[in-house]
């Protein structure tokens, strides 16, 4: 198997385990995997759902967002997982999904980042998750936003919109995802036991150095 059938493979991977996880309605979110050794990537097609999904729908891009490979349109999302890949080398994987709970705090009003409630939270995403100013689908304003919002974290939420996980492998990505979306979920229910208990500071600020120890993160360009 070439390391473009290996992309094609965690992608399809991806879709199963975001449906399995109900962080997918009809065609809604999107799946990439970075191709190892090469400036190319693999991406979900658009308006196709996910369940019915086989390599041969899959589309190859290149690092400049031209089709190498493929014989249907890419998703709608493509220039958003070019540009987060182009700066998190540290990343190979995104899921972008239309969650529930996610999007509802994504268009809560006032919201500008969701805390780390939990320890999961602060481990695994690195700490507080920015929400990415609203742009239109699919475009650059929209891309530069998630990359301004994500940083160096493994989540972003985009305001009305949905979220964003990223993460080495693409089982590290679908976890991002999973954890953004409690993390949010834990936050409403919070609200209405009476409001959240900030997370312990110090213990905050270690997860954040282990968050970045453990994922080797680079520098953004």
């Amino acid at each position: 198997m070439d390391s473009v059938d290996k992309a094609k493979a965690e992608v399809l991977k991806g879709c199963k385990l975001v449906v399995r996880k109900n962080f997918t309605v009809g065609t809604s979110g999107n799946i990439s995997m970075r191709v190892e050794g090469e400036n190319l990537f693999v991406i979900t097609p658009t308006s196709m759902v996910y369940e019915t999904l086989t390599a041969d729908d899959l589309v190859v891009l290149d690092g400049e967002g031209n089709i190498a490979a493929g014989k249907w349109k890419p998703s709608t999302e493509a220039l958003l997982h070019r540009k987060i890949l182009a700066a998190r080398p540290d990343i190979n994987a995104i899921v972008h999904t239309h969650s529930l709970y996610a999007t509802a705090y994504a268009a809560c009003r006032n919201t500008r980042a969701l805390p780390p409630v939990d320890i999961e939270a602060a481990l695994y995403l690195g700490g507080d998750i920015l929400v990415a100013d609203f742009a239109r689908p699919g475009s650059m304003a929209l891309a530069e936003n998630a990359v301004r919002a994500l940083g160096n974290k493994a989540g972003v939420l985009l305001a009305n919109h949905g979220a964003v996980g990223v993460g080495k492998t693409m089982e590290a990505a679908v976890t991002a995802s999973e954890i953004l979306e409690k993390t949010c979920h834990s936050v409403f229910l919070a609200a209405l036991l009476g409001g959240i208990r900030e997370l312990d500071p110090e213990y905050k600020a270690a997860a954040e150095k282990e968050y970045l120890r453990q994922h080797g993160i680079l520098p953004l360009n």
